[in-house]
């Protein structure tokens, strides 16, 4: 089980421990995304507070990064930087889009781990009942599914 602490302001947990499963583990969500032009598969972790995306993205997508004062840290690991910040980064959901800053890091298992304050942004409720999110923002209201 990976997990990491941010240390600045926020504490983070991440459990990244789905094996490539669409659906829902606890509080984690595993959804369609796209990001710039590009479709990804997204951990959405109830439980995050920060947004990250893997180093491998950076290129593919042509984030620019922004430095940074942020050390993450992972459990029997040191302390180390993040590698960057890209700031006001399109993402999709369904019909709901908007920009989100993201953190940089490497990942193992996901490419986006999208956090609660992305979460609250899109405005999304977890209907696990419906094995559904419901997006209930102002620009848009719709059912996604967890595939």
């Amino acid at each position: 089980m990976d997990k990491f602490n941010i240390v600045d302001t926020n504490l983070v947990y991440l459990d990244a421990l789905c094996h490539g499963k669409l659906g829902v583990m606890g509080t984690l969500v595993y959804v369609k995304i796209r990001v710039k032009d590009r479709e990804i598969i997204a951990m959405s972790d109830f439980g995050a507070t920060n947004t990250f995306i893997t180093d491998r993205l950076v290129t593919l997508l042509g984030l620019r990064l922004s430095n940074n004062n942020i050390i993450i840290k992972a459990m029997k690991e040191k302390a180390q930087h993040i590698l960057g910040i890209a700031f006001s980064v399109f993402i999709a959901l369904e019909k709901w889009q908007g920009k989100h800053d993201l953190l940089v890091v490497t990942l193992d298992d996901f490419d986006i781990i999208l956090s609660l304050d992305f979460l609250k942004k899109a405005k999304i409720v977890l209907m696990s009942y419906l094995e559904r999110i419901l997006v209930t923002s102002e620009i848009c209201l719709s059912f996604v599914s967890y595939h």
